[in-house]
């Protein structure tokens, strides 16, 4: 846990920021545990054709990704 050298750098406590920081982990953790997407019967036709649809060729991204990235430099 990086409670006490994070405490230190903001000003906090130590127990303060643990909780700070088991807080955001468990709201990272619902959320992940939450995601999900509702598509209504009415909709789930056109929603599997477009999963099974081929792909879109983008220029632009098949550029991007023949692109060195900047931080390789």
């Amino acid at each position: 846990m990086r409670a006490p050298f994070a405490a230190s750098s903001v000003g906090v406590s130590p127990s303060e920021c643990a909780l700070l920081e088991a807080a955001q982990e468990r709201s990272r953790t619902d959320v992940l545990e939450h995601c999900g997407v509702i598509i209504p019967a009415q909709d789930w036709a056109r929603f599997e054709r477009w999963v099974n649809a081929p792909a879109k060729v983008i220029p632009a991204l098949r550029t991007l990704a023949a692109t060195r990235p900047a931080w390789q430099d």
